[in-house]
């Protein structure tokens, strides 16, 4: 069995001593850089040999080209090696960036032998996956692009079903009623035959379908505050509130994760210099605005004391082309937005320049 390959760049030699030292008795083969340009030097002359580095262990303080420009400058090549960023004390505020570049994990100065093994094995296992997945994905595709043949032909019969059914439904006054409820049936068959086949089409075109789940709220209200305290810097003072009743809605739990953490970044993001984040979720009456049918709503609401964005700004953003971002990143308002739709909710933005922004997001409680 050919041994892992393990990149170290770091500019103290007494580090990648250390580390190499660990990792060799564990059976793994060592390489070193002591920046950002000689790891690139590394990896060029691997790949001349036929051969590949499995993990990227990086510092991120270096000379000439550092760790935050090496794994920039990896994003833009699209190298999916797998890459451990080391983190000193400070580095908090770089994390959310370096994860959107592609690092899959982090470990803090100083840590223990023991603690680094356990990183490297689960980062390795990891990537074994997510190769697997990749092949397994390239053979769904070829599969898709069969399927996606098959479902349109199995439409256009459907079409005809649908056609042939509603011409005889019209003549349903001459027809005894059972006649009338056996082709009302085929209809209703018919139509949900045709929406099965739209969903199909819509994850062969990267549009999978929000499944909703009667979910209690409150311990995804702790896993999301549990997030964000891990990528807080301290500079920001986080606030949050819960009501204390339990409440259960109907949710896809990862989107509605991923639109509450993504908010909060945004706002980390805008409050370079510190501030307060607060986080909080209460019941709120139907707005007089609104034409949905609940009477009770969850309001998750998201406010910072960060730059503020300004009204037409704000309208931009919401059509999904614009960005106040220098690098466009996360999911995005337009996406939030979409996202909320999905659920039958909404959003609501308030903002002010130099004072900050408040989104509410409005969830329907199912009676």
């Amino acid at each position: 069995m050919n041994k892992k390959i393990i990149l170290i760049v770091d500019d103290e030699k007494e580090m990648c001593f250390s580390i190499s030292l660990i990792l060799n008795r564990k059976g793994y083969e060592t390489l070193t850089a002591c920046n950002g340009f000689e790891a690139f030097y590394v990896i060029e002359k691997m790949k001349s040999e036929g051969k590949h580095i499995d993990l990227i262990i990086c510092d991120i303080i270096m000379p000439e080209m550092n760790g935050e420009e090496f794994i920039e400058a990896l994003n833009k090549i699209r190298n999916s090696t797998p890459i451990l960023v080391i983190t000193g004390c400070g580095t908090r505020d770089l994390i959310i960036k370096l994860m959107r570049n592609g690092c899959r994990d982090f470990i803090d100065k100083p840590f223990l032998g023991t603690e680094l093994e356990e990183h490297v094995e689960n980062l390795l296992l990891d990537s074994q996956i997510r190769m697997l997945e990749a092949k397994r994905s390239e053979n769904l595709a070829k599969i898709g692009e069969k399927t996606s043949s098959i479902i349109h032909d199995i439409n256009n019969i459907l079409t005809c079903t649908r056609g042939y059914t509603e011409l005889a439904l019209m003549d349903c006054d001459q027809l005894s009623k059972p006649i009338n409820e056996t082709l009302q049936k085929v209809l209703n068959s018919a139509n949900q035959a045709e929406s099965l086949c739209n969903k199909i089409l819509n994850i062969k075109k990267g549009k999978p379908e929000t499944i909703l789940i009667k979910t209690e709220i409150h311990p995804v209200f702790q896993k999301i505050i549990d997030l964000i305290n891990g990528i807080i810097p301290k500079s920001i003072i986080l606030k949050k509130s819960i009501f204390d009743k339990p409440i259960s809605l109907k949710i896809d739990q990862d989107q509605f994760i991923c639109a509450i953490i993504n908010l909060c970044i945004n706002s980390i993001q805008a409050m370079p210099e510190g501030g307060e984040l607060t986080l909080s979720a209460d019941y709120a009456d139907k707005p007089e605005e609104t034409n949905n049918n609940e009477e009770c709503y969850l309001c998750i609401e998201i406010k910072d004391t960060g730059a503020g964005i300004t009204p037409e700004n704000i309208k931009k953003i919401l059509s999904g082309n614009f960005t106040t971002k220098a690098r466009g990143n996360g999911i995005g308002l337009h996406n939030v937005q979409n996202i909320m739709t999905e659920h039958e909710g909404w959003l609501d933005i308030k903002s002010e320049l130099n004072k900050g922004t408040d989104i509410k997001l409005f969830f329907p409680v199912k009676r």
